[in-house]
């Protein structure tokens, strides 16, 4: 299990704080085996052969998620919960700037249907797409898919989304990358590992699994956070 010092922006948390709640906090260290996997993470497309435990490239005594080439994508679903949430992940990219990767991680909520689905990863399906930068999505927001500022090598990175009632953060490697983006919220309720499509650039994997709402007594520090950054990057 890595760690990554990140500083966390809540100019998305202008909201009234309750008590923080941890939906899923998975480093899928308490696995015996795919199987055990596949009763927490369901296969919604794809089988356990697509998707599955696996070890760290770099660190032989870490499990984590191997998604493939292949059209996959594992689940699972938490709350539901309405806004004021951070999600996150990290994501070990064995490629680097290859053209044809489509592996990334998924929120979805709900509002009477689907209203907002965020991605973070490699996706390099539209036009615009730039094979040398991550992407993120906001798919009903008003963004859709977009270039992230970060810069794409091969190994462990985390994404991280900071999530308010009307607006998304998204961080990478503990640097605010594009603030301020508008999403139509819902009731945020599924968490997804995988694109559901084929990624002909390689495989990915995934660790350190995260979708919660913070504790009020962290909301300061998330703040001071959110403020040291934007005066280094200003």
């Amino acid at each position: 299990m890595r760690k990554f010092a990140v500083l966390l922006s809540v100019s998305t948390f202008a909201m009234a704080a309750s008590a923080g709640v941890t939906y899923i906090d998975d480093d899928f260290e308490s696995y015996a085996n795919t199987a055990a996997l596949d009763a927490v993470w369901t296969n919604s497309v794809g089988t356990s052969a697509d998707t599955f435990l696996d070890l760290d490239p770099l660190n032989p005594l870490n499990q984590v998620v191997q998604d493939t080439t292949v059209t996959s994508l594992r689940v699972q679903e938490f709350g539901p919960s309405t806004g004021g949430l951070i999600w996150s992940f990290d994501y070990y990219d064995t490629v680097g700037n290859a053209s044809d990767p489509r592996n990334y991680g998924q929120l979805l909520a709900d509002n009477g249907g689907l209203s907002e689905l965020l991605s973070m990863g490699q996706y390099n399906a539209a036009v615009g797409q730039d094979s040398n930068k991550y992407q993120a999505r906001v798919a009903f927001g008003g963004a859709g898919w977009f270039n992230l500022n970060a810069d794409r090598s091969i190994g462990w990175h985390n994404f991280k989304a900071v999530i308010g009632p009307s607006e998304v953060d998204f961080w990478v490697d503990g640097v605010l990358d594009t603030a301020n983006l508008p999403h139509n919220g819902g009731n945020w309720y599924q968490a997804r590992i995988g694109s559901a499509l084929s990624s002909a650039g390689g495989a990915a994997y995934y660790d350190n699994y995260s979708v919660a709402v913070p504790e009020p007594t962290s909301l300061a520090l998330l703040a001071l956070g959110g403020l040291f950054a934007l005066r280094r990057r200003s």
